[in-house]
């Protein structure tokens, strides 16, 4: 029988019987045990490094089955296709220019199945004054039903009011004590977190001394309330309903007279902002002019430019 010899450090061997074969075959399954069942383990304990699943996330599709395209929700639509419309660009710049002693952020959003855009520092932030109570009624348009408004309270330092009354008077007023009421009954990370749904990345409202909002964000929302998009349609009509009687029209609708303007500004310190929805000789626009030291008469100047070229073309 043939004899295996192992050598030691000592300088001596040892010497063995070759091993039975049954005796391999046990030994084998064991080491073949060890060697599947060690790396598991060791993933499990984690001292084995395990590399990440890659996962397929292309929809699964049948031969012959067209795939269903998902519903989008409105606020998926909240982008719009415009283009910038040069001259109109050119105009804004060469206004701005003339103003230069202000600081201004300007967005102009022609409506229409080829729509076009203008815009001055659309994302420079601004400390909204109430012209944030405008940007509150998405929120309540969602959590109370527009039907519900004249029935339910909510209450401010005078009393109680309906959400009726105080949306009427927060955006034809500027009534500060409303927004507020309205704000801390829906509660303001809860409105903060529907304006970012809504791709309003430029608006801040929940911390009262650090508001802040664009006028990109204004002239957007105020486009997405025209085309349907946000408010219920209640909630859409009493809004349109008091923007159209505001009693500051000395801004855009002072330069766009003869025409239908649905407008809201915002007042605060030396801040000064109005933003509308223009319909006039069949052009319906927006038009969000935001300022740190422009006035009423400058910004009733650049609607009637921008009007005039708008309703021209």
């Amino acid at each position: 029988m043939a004899r295996f010899i192992r050598y030691e450090y000592s300088g001596g061997a040892v010497e063995y019987r070759r091993t039975p074969w049954l005796r391999w075959t046990v030994i084998c399954l064991v080491l073949f045990g060890i060697g599947v069942g060690t790396p598991r383990a060791l993933q499990h304990r984690g001292l084995l490094f395990q590399p990440k699943e890659q996962v397929n996330h292309a929809p699964k599709t049948t031969p012959g089955v067209a795939l269903q395209q998902p519903v989008v929700d409105a606020e998926k639509e909240a982008e719009t296709t415009a283009i910038v419309d040069t001259k109109l660009q050119k105009i804004i710049e060469q206004w701005t220019k003339r103003n230069s002693s202000q600081t201004w952020g300007i967005s102009v959003e022609v409506i229409s199945e080829k729509p076009t855009i203008a815009q001055h520092q659309p994302m420079q932030r601004f400390q909204p004054g109430s012209l944030y109570s405008l940007l509150l009624t998405h929120t309540l348009s969602e959590r109370i039903s527009s039907d519900q408004w004249s029935k339910r309270k909510v209450f401010d330092y005078r009393g109680p009011h309906t959400y009726l009354e105080c949306a009427d008077l927060m955006l034809r007023e500027n009534d500060a004590a409303c927004s507020e009421a309205v704000g801390n009954a829906l509660g303001w990370s809860g409105v903060d977190g529907r304006l970012t749904a809504l791709g309003l990345q430029g608006s801040k409202l929940g911390i009262a001394e650090n508001r802040f909002t664009t006028a990109a964000d204004t002239s957007k929302f105020m486009r997405l309330i025209s085309e349907e998009k946000v408010l219920s349609s209640g909630a859409r009509q009493i809004l349109f309903d008091s923007l159209k009687a505001t009693k500051s029209r000395q801004g855009i609708p002072a330069g766009t007279k003869f025409c239908e303007v649905y407008n809201k500004v915002g007042e605060a310190q030396n801040y000064l902002h109005d933003v509308a929805l223009v319909d006039c000789g069949g052009k319906k626009y927006v038009l969000s002019v935001m300022s740190q030291g422009g006035s009423y008469n400058q910004i009733a100047d650049l609607a009637r430019i921008v009007n005039q070229y708008i309703v021209q073309q």
